[in-house]
């Protein structure tokens, strides 16, 4: 959604309209803050990495949930079932804890890892 990636952007300002008007409240493990940082810190690029800071732990608009132990034990678990890498366990585990209804990625791989509520974004609306 920062970084305006084009095929997605009728489908991430549709997300964005369901945010602000509260229909839809978005949370994601603070593992995101890492990977979403590694390319601008890498290109030094300060104002996206400040972007990302108001986004991610400032705005009141996204929750970034800590990665508890019970995050880690949830993760495990997903892991031990599926086989996924620990940071997809990490974010999947990080959503049933917090009980979302709805886990949004571009990820085909993460289908088998929560066929229950994984939804991707391409068929999302």
């Amino acid at each position: 959604m920062i970084e305006g990636y084009a095929p997605y952007r009728p489908l991430l300002e549709l997300l964005l309209e369901r945010f602000e008007t509260g229909e839809v409240q978005p949370v994601t493990s603070a593992l995101t803050l890492a990977e979403v940082l590694v390319k601008p810190l890498r290109d030094q690029a300060r104002e996206l990495v400040e972007t990302y800071y108001r986004h991610l732990m400032v705005s009141p608009a996204i929750e970034l949930a800590e990665i508890s132990t019970s995050v880690l034990w949830e993760s495990a678990r997903i892991r031990a079932s599926s086989g996924a890498r620990l940071y997809d366990a990490i974010h999947v585990a990080t959503a049933r804890l917090r009980e979302c209804g709805t886990f949004l990625t571009n990820d085909h791989a993460l289908r088998v890892v929560c066929p229950d509520f994984c939804v991707i974004l391409d068929n999302w609306i």
